[in-house]
């Protein structure tokens, strides 16, 4: 008897990056990750910003925003491919597994949301900007 596969794409959450990301962000780093897969196997993955807000069910305003805000921060970069009414966004793959890096050192909220604070929304800095004495200290 044959089986059909389902192409399935399973993400680990993290739950320190909701002390950084609001819930529309993680939504649109999921589904970038989902859409990254999804094109390693052979699927199409360049949409314009009205697919990409329909894909995941926000907005184009919120997808924009969020766009923005994670392109601020390093966490995904809009690629060469992109052309005038098609985009295409991918994942920062150093840059996100520096935030994995980050939120894995603590777990208190408080001091995570701090951090965060700080050294992202104040200082402007991205992901990758963060020293690793910087988040030795938040280990402490």
């Amino acid at each position: 008897m044959k089986v059909n596969r389902i192409n399935i794409a399973f993400l680990k959450a993290q739950v320190g990056f909701s002390y950084l990301l609001s819930p529309e962000e993680e939504r649109v780093i999921k589904h970038l990750q989902e859409i990254e897969y999804f094109d390693s196997i052979g699927y199409e993955s360049f949409y314009s910003r009205r697919e990409y807000a329909r894909i995941m069910g926000i907005s184009i305003l919120v997808f924009d925003r969020c766009v923005k805000s994670l392109c601020r921060m390093g966490l995904i970069v809009k690629t060469e491919k992109s052309s005038r009414n098609r985009v295409q966004y991918r994942i920062n793959e150093p840059a996100y597994h520096r935030l994995v890096k980050i939120v894995s050192v603590n777990r208190n909220c408080d001091r995570l949301k701090q951090f965060f604070d700080f050294h992202i929304l104040q200082l402007g800095k991205t992901i990758e900007e963060v020293t690793d004495e910087e988040i030795k200290r938040l280990s402490a």
